[in-house]
Formats: C-alpha cells, sequence, structure tokens
C-alpha cells in the first residue's frame, strides 16, 4: 500500500510540474512564442522547421506528420502563414494532389528571429540551472521525450490501431514520408 502512496504521490508531483512549466515558460498564450516573439506557437515552430530544410521547402503532409493534428488545422495552419505573408504555397511536384510551403522574404527574416530569441530563452532557462545539475536535466528530458514518442505510437498505453498495429509517431510518420519522397524522386 505503501507503494501505490508513493507512486501517486510521485505521479501528481510530475504532472503538477509539468503544467507548472508549460504556464511558467509561455506555452499556453495564444498569439506569443515562449521566447516572446508575436506569433503563435503553432506558426513559429511551423517557419522554424520549413526554413531548416536545406531545399527551402517543405511538403504540407510534412507540417501533418510533425504536428499532431488533423489535416485541416494543419491546412488553416498553412492559411494563416500565407496570409501573414510569411509563407508561399505552389504544387508539389512530386505529388500533385500536395502542395509545397516555402518561406517568404518575410517569413525567413521571422524563422531567423525566431530561433535567435528561443536561443537565448533557453540560454536563459539553461543559466538558472546549476552546472552539475544541467545534463542530469537534460538527459530526464531526453527521457520524457522519449516517453512521450512511445506513448504516441501507442507503445506506452498499449494503444494500437485497429488492424493491431502500434500507431506511428509524427516524427515517425514525418521521417517515413520523407524517406519516400526521396525514393520517388529518385527513382
Amino acid at each position: 500500500m505503501a507503494r501505490v502512496d508513493a507512486a501517486r504521490t510521485e505521479l501528481a508531483e510530475f504532472r503538477r510540474l509539468i503544467q507548472q512549466f508549460v504556464r511558467g515558460f509561455g506555452f499556453l498564450s495564444d498569439d506569443t512564442t515562449p521566447c516572446g516573439q508575436p506569433i503563435p506557437v503553432a506558426c513559429a515552430h511551423a517557419l522554424l522547421l520549413i526554413g531548416a530544410q536545406k531545399s527551402g521547402a517543405l511538403p504540407q503532409t510534412a507540417l501533418f506528420a510533425h504536428f499532431p493534428v488533423d489535416k485541416s488545422n494543419v491546412s488553416r495552419l498553412v492559411a494563416r502563414l500565407v496570409e501573414m505573408g510569411l509563407a508561399k504555397c505552389r504544387p508539389d511536384a512530386v505529388d500533385r494532389r500536395g502542395k509545397m510551403i516555402a518561406l517568404t522574404a518575410q517569413g525567413v527574416r521571422m524563422a531567423k528571429k525566431l530561433d535567435a530569441a528561443s536561443k537565448e530563452r533557453f540560454d536563459q532557462l539553461m543559466q538558472g540551472i546549476p552546472m552539475p545539475r544541467r545534463a542530469p536535466v537534460v538527459a530526464a528530458l531526453a527521457e520524457l521525450v522519449q516517453s512521450l514518442s512511445r506513448l504516441e505510437a501507442g507503445q506506452g498505453a498499449g494503444q494500437r490501431r485497429s488492424d493491431g498495429a502500434p500507431h506511428a509517431s509524427p516524427a515517425r510518420r514525418q521521417s517515413s514520408m520523407l524517406r519516400q519522397r526521396g525514393q520517388r524522386k529518385g527513382g
């Protein structure tokens, strides 16, 4: 019984700390990033993801794979980026039904500004952690990300697709989709 109580207490503290971090870091703002930039968090993540592509463009389906939301939400996200003048769309030469999303010059500037502000915010956060405790904090975050990936894949909670296979995580769907695109281009 003591083990069960300890596990419940640990879970409650884990949950409380995650929620406090989410609130304190600024993830709940609708129109400002945690690093203080005047753009919604989802738009900022999309800009950084698109801007990180060597080709300068990303298929809209890759955004769907990156964001764990339905296609209509990704379509609205892309439409918002276009409306803000930060991105432009063109037909996908590989998948004629799809769109390629590229940053405009304004989008490139905003992505660079976001990247610099994000690095500054995380540096400030890291500076608040004593040097000997930084590596364990980073290791714990890596464990948390791995646990989340397993959970998204259905391995953490025993979740399965209707055919019995585990769900693919957004990162795994994106990786698979990008590999397929590369194979089509080359062959």
